[in-house]
């Protein structure tokens, strides 16, 4: 972001987790894989993170103007936390579970 690159986050399923709350978790606490802080100072702020899990990889691929954000006219995938990532103590990030999974519209999955 200040060189003006965008920074766009993914998985390499299956040499590391699938888990978005993981990536954020490593991305925000400087955390690597097996627990240990690795380069603090490169650490990000949560909505970075969650910005770069979103927003990014549609803006990457220019869909940006239907997909990524939660606006009127924009597709409306989305899930439903049970903890606000934007609200909790950093260590909650990677216990964060969704309870919802909405898809075109329609709820796809709903925790019991």
């Amino acid at each position: 972001k200040d060189r003006g690159v965008l920074l766009v986050f993914g998985s390499d399923w299956p040499v590391v987790t699938i888990d978005p709350f993981a990536g954020i978790d490593s991305a925000v606490n400087a955390k690597t894989l097996d627990g240990k802080v690795w380069l603090k100072e490169h650490s990000l702020s949560v909505e970075e993170a969650i910005f770069a899990y979103t927003v990014a990889p549609h803006a990457a691929v220019h869909r940006e103007a239907t997909i990524g954000t939660i606006e009127p006219g924009m597709l409306a995938d989305l899930v439903i936390l049970d903890i606000d990532p934007f609200r909790c103590d950093k260590d909650e990030l990677p216990n964060i579970k969704p309870t919802h999974t909405i898809v075109g519209g329609r709820v796809v999955y709903e925790k019991d």
